[in-house]
């Protein structure tokens, strides 16, 4: 992702709020509660 910072990591990869296909009825981690029961440690997966 655009100004995203360059490193390796680990960790289960979570989906936030997200589909996988295009839609305008989630906000795929702009919002608090896109996170509600997100394991800490986890990689978030949001749509851009």
């Amino acid at each position: 992702m655009t100004y995203s910072g360059a490193g390796d990591t680990t960790g289960a990869i979570t989906a936030v709020d997200t589909t996988g296909s295009v839609s305008a009825t989630n906000s795929s981690g702009c919002e608090t509660t896109d996170f509600a029961g997100f394991t800490a440690g986890s990689i978030a997966l949001v749509q851009r």
